[in-house]
């Protein structure tokens, strides 16, 4: 809004009103109750808000028509005016904003005499009203019915045997500098100074560097192109990556160098890679796993009667129906787009599985699950860790007869127990979708 600075010493109300008409280039008109003089000193102010000052302070208002005149007055000949102005009514399309929520912001902007009626059929809003008012619901709605930006979620399920990563010698868990670092996967430099050397990197005879050499020498040392990317798994995240639902976001390189590396290795098992759009502000709802039919008797409620020892004896018989359990992983996300194109994250993980249980009580349902909130930048990854399921199994071997003999029978057979652990890793990145991306069929 252009700013005016400008004086007036006992200036009659009319010459101030085509003061600012020549300021502005708009058209004024005063009504029958414009009079009295003005003195002000007016610096560097907005002109709008300038003139308001002014005919705040004489009891004047202003009110621009559809066409851009400004009709001054008092207040009480501006409302007689508008009770003998025909009204006029017009229909406002709407695209994108619920209309039942648009209509309901427009009650404010009209006048008394006003009326909005929104239509959810054709999704648009009749208005009658002061021809001048409906200018300004024009505004209203244009500024209310805008295009709800989208998001693109992707997400990696990926299960890593635990057990097996373990018995190659690498020591598996995420975590970062502060005695939760991301373990290295290949030997490191030692920290002991006294196995330094000093030594001349560039042969110009003079030494100028400190060669460390590598600890760790007996863990497993790996080779070839399948999984030279495991040197990249060495650096440093500022935030655990393997807690329950954490909030950390690493970049695509370091955190995919390594997974791809337990891939190629077969220690990970990429499960499924779902990708789903929604709306800013609007629940997705990602399952991977399968639907089980569960069968359930009510046995209190019946309907068909039998035969009874008595004269109208009934009997109820149970009835059963089928269920659908989903079990397997299940992901909820709702994000929301910020102002500086970020995208906050609302997460449920679910991992459920269905066994039967003892006896015949029917199935037993193991759940894990958590709640967290992340801030992503726009095709940024952020981890969902700490899912781990743990099955033990025993094995006993022998000779056979032999190894079931009582006392001696444990000289003939051997037994071996096996924990096996795997971990769920969850990788979601959100992708803001452009509203010319969105326009394209």
């Amino acid at each position: 809004m252009p700013r005016i600075t400008v004086t007036f010493e006992n200036t009659d109300m009319r010459d101030v009103l085509n003061n600012f008409a020549d300021f502005t280039g708009k058209s004024f008109v005063p009504g029958s109750g414009v009079e009295g003089n003005v003195t002000a000193n007016i610096r560097n102010q907005p002109w709008d808000l300038a003139l308001k000052a002014i005919l705040d302070a004489h009891g004047l208002t202003a009110v621009e028509t559809a066409t851009g005149i400004i009709r001054v007055d008092r207040l009480e000949n501006l409302q007689q005016r508008q009770q003998l102005v025909q009204l006029q009514t017009q229909i406002f399309r709407v695209n994108y904003a619920p209309v039942l929520s648009v209509a309901e912001a427009l009650q404010t902007a009209i006048s008394d005499r006003g009326k909005v009626i929104p239509n959810e059929a054709t999704n648009s809003i009749i208005v009658t009203d002061l021809e001048e008012n409906l200018e300004i619901t024009r505004r209203i709605i244009n500024d209310l019915d805008v295009r709800t930006p989208q998001v693109v979620i992707s997400a990696k399920i990926i299960f890593v045997n635990r057990s097996d990563v373990e018995e190659l010698g690498i020591g598996y868990d995420l975590k970062d500098t502060q005695g939760n670092q991301l373990n290295e996967l290949i030997p490191g430099p030692t920290n002991d100074p006294r196995q330094w050397e000093i030594v001349d990197s560039n042969f110009d005879g003079i030494p100028d560097a400190v060669y460390r050499p590598l600890t760790q020498a007996n863990q497993v040392a790996f080779s070839g192109s399948s999984i030279a990317a495991l040197a990249n798994a060495r650096d440093r995240v500022t935030v655990p990556a393997m807690q329950l639902l954490t909030s950390v976001a690493v970049g695509d390189f370091q955190l995919f160098a390594f997974i791809d590396a337990l891939q190629r290795m077969d220690l990970s098992d990429l499960v499924a890679t779902p990708t789903i759009q929604t709306m800013d502000n609007q629940p997705a709802d990602i399952l991977v796993g399968e639907k089980t039919p569960i069968r359930v008797v009510d046995y209190g409620a019946g309907g068909a009667t039998g035969g009874g020892t008595g004269a109208g004896a009934q009997a109820q018989f149970p009835q059963s129906t089928v269920q659908l359990e989903e079990t397997g992983i299940k992901l909820e996300v709702t994000p929301h787009i910020t102002h500086d194109r970020r995208i906050v994250m609302d997460l449920h993980a679910e991992r459920s599985g269905v066994q039967l249980a003892p006896g015949d009580i029917g199935f037993v349902f193991q759940t894990q699950e958590g709640t967290t909130r992340l801030i992503l930048e726009d095709g940024e990854t952020g981890v969902i860790g700490g899912l781990t399921v743990s099955e033990v199994s025993k094995t006993v071997s022998g000779v056979p007869i032999l190894m079931d003999l009582p006392l001696l029978g444990a000289l003939f057979r051997t037994t071996r127990s096996d924990d096996t652990k795997q971990d769920l890793l969850i990788l979601v990145t959100p992708h803001i979708v452009d509203e010319a991306v969105a326009r394209v069929p």
